[in-house]
């Protein structure tokens, strides 16, 4: 893989977590979830550049979608995760 697609990959990745809000409420959970979902994968052999836009498009993720829940962006759906 040419370096400069994982140059362009890290950028885009930047783009989106720096991008978000730092709202605290969703970013710190989203943060300890990163981490333990990290941790449970062991020792991964990459460089730790790569390991880091992995981090951040995770945390993104999660605190993206905790600000969707927050939001109330899915109150109509959440009999269909939690049925009565």
């Amino acid at each position: 893989m040419p370096l400069a697609e994982v140059v362009a990959w890290t950028e885009a990745v930047n783009r989106m977590y720096y991008g978000q809000s730092s709202d605290s409420e969703c970013w710190e959970p989203a943060a300890h979830a990163t981490a333990s979902l990290m941790s449970a994968w062991g020792i991964i052999d990459a460089p730790s550049q790569v390991l880091e836009m992995i981090r951040q498009a995770i945390e993104t993720g999660y605190a993206t979608a905790l600000e969707h829940v927050r939001d109330g962006e899915y109150d109509d759906q959440i009999e269909m995760w939690w049925p009565a």
